[in-house]
């Protein structure tokens, strides 16, 4: 049996870090606490060694490119995690993973049945110019096994492991009634329906994007800037109280500017003391 008052604030954060390419995800993970641990699925880590601050710390990782490596990966690290930081890049890239998984792996399903010979490979799946494509059985699948993979590192992360997951976004435009338009962004998936879920396993959501400061000019300042509460239709929330709508961490470690906002735990403290800390 576990108690609330035991947890110590940033050991065991459950982060989910969105936003499109280049908004400083990779350098804010790779500021948290060493060691650190990635399972690399998009083989993008040479601007990690390339990093003066970054390539520097503590950081480990395995390429990923099979499903069932990363799943015994899992395992092991259920059972004894030696790191103080874990992070998987990127949902967006397990999502395919998952797909090619089910894929080689599949069999004839009920919902392919109509197709003609023509239409499927030697193994009964509907194809496309050779091409498999997802039923609602795949899709199914996928839902199942980023659930299955959540569940894994919510389990590590249970063990005072900080927990970081990063995933791209979508960005689409779409007219409304009365002329105007509409940007939304959704995290990057095969199914819509698993993206809508996947927020609802984090304490921790960050939306990262840059600001511009100066205009379009070509020599306008960027400062790269996580959103902890939703702006518009980009989803973003947060455990932590007292904490900004928005942290820019430009120049500077994400982790750190982020551990101001911990609360700190004092036993001697009273109770309206305590609630002071939580305006």
């Amino acid at each position: 049996m576990s108690k609330v008052s035991d947890i110590v604030p940033g050991t065991n954060l459950m982060c989910l870090f969105k936003g499109e390419p280049k908004t400083g995800k990779k350098n804010a993970w790779g500021s948290f606490p060493e060691p650190i641990y990635c399972y690399d699925l998009d083989m993008r880590m040479t601007s990690l060694a390339t990093d003066p601050v970054l390539s520097k710390r503590d950081i480990e990782y395995d390429t990923y490119t099979d499903f069932t490596k990363l799943w015994d990966k899992l395992e092991k690290m259920q059972e004894d995690c030696p790191y103080k930081t874990v992070t998987l890049h990127s949902i967006t890239s397990l999502a395919r993973m998952l797909q090619n998984f089910i894929f080689s792996n599949r069999g004839a399903n009920v919902e392919m049945s109509r197709a003609t010979d023509k239409q499927r490979d030697g193994k009964g799946n509907l194809t496309v110019g050779g091409i498999p494509i997802m039923g609602i059985a795949d899709y199914n699948g996928e839902s199942s096994g980023l659930n299955q993979v959540l569940t894994k590192l919510r389990i590590i992360r249970n063990k005072g492991v900080n927990v970081v997951l990063v995933a791209h976004v979508i960005t689409t435009e779409v007219q409304t009634l009365d002329g105007t338009y509409r940007t939304s962004r959704r995290i990057l998936t095969g199914g819509n329906k698993v993206a809508a879920e996947i927020p609802s396993y984090f304490d921790e959501v960050y939306h990262f994007y840059v600001k511009t400061a100066g205009g379009l000019a070509e020599n306008a300042e960027r400062h790269f800037v996580a959103a902890t509460q939703a702006t518009g239709t980009d989803f973003a929330g947060t455990s932590l109280r007292g904490i900004p709508p928005e942290i820019d961490f430009t120049d500077k470690l994400f982790y750190e500017e982020l551990s101001k906002y911990f609360p700190k735990k004092d036993v001697d403290k009273t109770l309206s003391e305590i609630l002071q800390e939580y305006p």
